[in-house]
């Protein structure tokens, strides 16, 4: 169930994991999971909201307070909630704005149909202004399925955001809460399968993480 998916190699890792100690050492931050996520992600460069908090608060000497951390996460993941909506309102909008142009082609064509029983001797007009017509639709449909994908693909990206753990780029758990409840009712009535679901505690991993970094 879980996707690793990490950008960086392992050398990497290790500058970066030590780079993120550092800095919440220089920061007088604690080594909370959530505050070495912010001071990892903010070497990685990938999050303009956390590199622009850290450097105001590198600027002015402040500390990395637990709850400021957790302020930071929140904006992110609420921006990202944001992002994920208007990418949704604006898919809905491109379905409705096709819908509406091929009824207009669709009409224009049936008036044109109409014009070629009543007035034949203008047959080659008319076709003329059927394929006007038709070709009019294809580069309305080339177009917004265009811009279909994009969206689309900004809409996963985002999506992608929201549930992969920034410092592990592993799944996280909304991830977990989007995916289980489809593999369950999938399965549901299915005798021949089941969902076996492994949870595992090691224990002192969070101190095997500030000691070694995130590695396999």
């Amino acid at each position: 169930m879980m996707r690793i998916a990490y950008l960086q190699s392992k050398e990497e890792q290790r500058r970066l994991h030590k780079k993120a100690i550092d800095l919440l050492d220089a920061m007088q931050a604690n080594y909370n999971p959530i505050n070495y996520g912010l001071a990892y992600e903010y070497f990685i460069g990938g999050n303009a909201p956390f590199v622009k908090a850290v450097d105001k608060l590198r600027a002015n000497n402040e500390q990395l307070s637990d709850m400021l951390a957790i302020r930071l996460n929140e904006q992110y993941f609420k921006a990202q909630e944001r992002e994920i909506m208007l990418c949704e309102q604006e898919l809905e909008t491109l379905v409705n704005a096709i819908t509406e142009q091929a009824s207009e082609r669709a009409n224009e064509t049936l008036v044109l149909a109409d014009d070629l029983e009543k007035y034949p001797e203008d047959a080659l007009q008319i076709a003329a202004k059927t394929r006007r017509a038709i070709r009019g639709l294809q580069h309305t449909l080339k177009t917004t399925d265009q811009n279909f994908k994009a969206v689309r693909a900004r809409l996963k990206e985002f999506k992608k955001a929201t549930m992969t753990d920034m410092v592990t780029r592993l799944s996280n758990d909304i991830h977990l809460q989007n995916v289980l409840p489809e593999m369950v009712n999938r399965y549901r009535n299915n005798e021949d399968s089941q969902i076996i679901l492994a949870l595992i505690d090691i224990e002192g991993f969070g101190q095997y993480n500030m000691t070694y970094g995130h590695e396999l």
